[in-house]
């Protein structure tokens, strides 16, 4: 059966209309059927026996299915995303900076667990209330992705404690399919403590996780998905899970499921820089950073201040592509004048909506102080996503660059897992059928949402979170 025919949309679009805005109906076999219903009654543009196989991104960007494999039956896949990714349970508290001097922990570093300091944190968390999640960046980002009606499933390796069937089990109550291998052993745990101006610091030992082994995945599972999700953090160490997750890019390869990565961590870029340059140079759909993860891929050169210092460019170098203006009203409309869904309410809604003012001065502003050596990862992926904290995020093509602001927030309590959740957001709206500033919009705003709560993910599930902004 071939796909049905969605109309293009307006890239530059930045403000929700349902009638702009329908739902592909080639998409819905990644969102689950409850959520699918939410769609068919808010649009009425399907029906309930419609059925189309194969899913599609927003046609503008190029990222219809590679391929259809020959002498192989096209059938419809199970899950929009499958995440590779380290098994940590978060262990999150809340401490100041003498406290994190004492636990032999360096602010803002992420540092293997030694002996002396387990034994010091191990003493702590016995005496201090602990918050306890599944972590792990893809996980966070497949969490956030199922609460905003994805399918998603994990593959992942945990240990036979009672952390490790907390992890599972976490997993699984929040609608996420779980392909885990269970070694004899101590599953991994990341202890993130929080200093009072909301940097994290966190102390690693990871147990059994690397122990994932390439004949543990599942190559039926990797077909059934549209988009494979990983991180750098799966590239670190010459250990199993290394050959397991390129193992599982091989098959993705093979079988046309497309791949996004998350650079993970600047100090990380360099240590994994020879299988991230292997993955590239065979192409990536999506590549997401932060901009320290940018510059440390790039070799950008900042001052004391942050301030870009401009690099005398070579024959050949790239340059950044022209910022685009949205065809749209430059200010955002209100919540007001959007129709809000009932299965929106919740605690995401407990504050107000608000975006930092005249996005077209903003971005004009922003994209002056973009380096034009980010244009180097256009060599090897499709699109390009910068978070940029406080000043938004970026999607950079070929040939465009959108700019979306943040959304404003008075207090940020916990940075944690904001680029994961917003990946998930971003994500939702190429599934959705959304335009590129409306998916950076999306991500912005579910990432405002998380650092205003402690841990790394929402116990929210919301449909149609494109209807608030």
């Amino acid at each position: 059966m071939e796909d049905t025919y969605v109309p293009p949309l307006d890239e530059n679009q930045e403000s929700f209309d349902p009638q702009s805005s329908p739902f592909p109906v080639s998409n819905q076999n990644a969102f689950r059927p409850n959520v699918l219903q939410y769609y068919r009654s808010s649009n009425d543009r399907s029906s309930q026996d419609e059925y189309v196989p194969q899913a599609q991104f927003h046609p503008t960007w190029n990222l219809q299915p590679k391929r259809i494999l020959a002498g192989r039956r096209r059938r419809a896949k199970r899950f929009a995303i499958l995440a590779i990714s380290d098994a940590l349970t978060d262990i999150i508290a809340n401490v100041d900076d003498a406290t994190l001097d004492g636990l032999g922990l360096v602010k803002g570093g992420s540092f293997p667990v030694t002996e002396e300091t387990n034994a010091k944190i191990a003493d702590f968390v016995n005496n201090h209330d602990m918050l306890k999640s599944p972590g792990g960046s893809p996980t966070n980002t497949i969490f956030g992705a199922s609460n905003l009606g994805l399918r998603c499933a994990y593959i992942g390796c945990v240990g036979n404690d009672e952390n490790g069937y907390d992890y599972i089990n976490a997993l699984r109550a929040n609608d996420i399919d779980t392909y885990v291998s269970i070694k004899k052993g101590p599953s991994a745990v990341c202890y993130t403590f929080i200093t009072p101006d909301g940097q994290r610091s966190f102390g690693l030992d990871f147990g059994v996780t690397k122990q994932l082994e390439p004949y543990e995945i599942l190559h039926s599972l990797i077909e059934e998905s549209y988009l494979l999700h990983f991180s750098a953090y799966e590239f670190r160490g010459d250990v199993p899970t290394t050959a397991a997750t390129k193992h599982a890019l091989k098959i993705a390869r093979e079988s046309g499921t497309r791949i996004s990565i998350d650079m993970g961590d600047s100090w990380l870029i360099d240590q994994t820089r020879d299988s991230l340059m292997e993955l590239f140079n065979e192409g990536v759909d999506i590549i997401f950073a932060n901009e320290c993860e940018a510059d440390a891929f790039c070799g950008v050169k900042r001052d004391e201040n942050g301030k870009y210092i401009p690099q005398q460019k070579s024959p050949g170098s790239s340059s950044v592509p022209p910022l685009q203006s949205p065809a749209s009203e430059a200010v955002l409309p209100p919540i007001a004048q959007s129709p809000t869904p009932e299965f929106a309410m919740g605690t995401l809604l407990s504050k107000p909506i608000v975006t930092q003012p005249d996005p077209l001065s903003h971005a004009a502003r922003v994209s002056s102080e973009i380096p034009p050596e980010w244009a180097q990862f256009l060599k090897y992926t499709q699109i390009l996503v910068v978070k940029l904290g406080a000043n938004g995020s970026l999607a950079m093509t070929k040939n465009k660059m959108f700019i979306v602001p943040s959304y404003k927030v008075d207090n940020a309590f916990d940075t944690n897992g904001a680029g994961d959740n917003f990946q998930a957001g971003f994500i939702y709206g190429l599934y959705r059928g959304l335009s590129l500033p409306m998916s950076l919009k999306c991500g912005n705003f579910i990432a405002s949402k998380i650092i205003n709560q402690r841990g790394a993910q929402s116990k929210v599930q919301i449909s149609g979170i494109e209807y608030l902004l």
